[in-house]
């Protein structure tokens, strides 16, 4: 599985949350976190919500393309 780290917010934009929240919700689940040589701190999502995130990405670029296949997947993915 590939390893994807976010922002608090990229983070934030995924799930809906403002990059404090994202923080906070980070340090509260345990997700490893570290400081990147750009300054900000990036959170590794772990297996699950990283294989949602990329859905997640995939279906919005569908979106873009007129995809119906993955405006599909999203709503699966999503629980819809």
């Amino acid at each position: 599985m590939a390893q994807i780290w976010l922002t608090y917010d990229e983070l934030g934009d995924f799930t809906n949350r403002t990059a404090a929240a994202s923080r906070e919700a980070a340090i509260v689940s345990g997700w490893t976190r570290r400081r990147c040589r750009d300054g900000l701190t990036r959170v590794k999502l772990p297996p699950q919500a990283a294989t949602r995130y990329m859905v997640h990405c995939l279906c919005e670029a569908g979106m873009h393309a007129g995809n119906s296949e993955f405006v599909a997947s999203r709503a699966i993915a999503e629980g819809g």
